[in-house]
């Protein structure tokens, strides 16, 4: 999937979600040692490639 402005890009590689929250579960279960650093963090806020 190419990233468009309705798609969200992991922070941490380049997988491309269509849901923020989608983003989060696989930062939280592909990335755990960034997973402290989403916990708190509303998913508008994360940096977007």
């Amino acid at each position: 999937m190419i990233p468009t402005p309705t798609t969200h890009t992991c922070p941490f590689c380049e997988l491309v979600f269509v849901y923020h929250e989608e983003v989060k579960d696989h930062v939280v279960h592909d990335h755990p040692e960034h997973a402290a650093e989403i916990a708190t963090v509303e998913m508008r806020e994360l940096p977007h490639r």
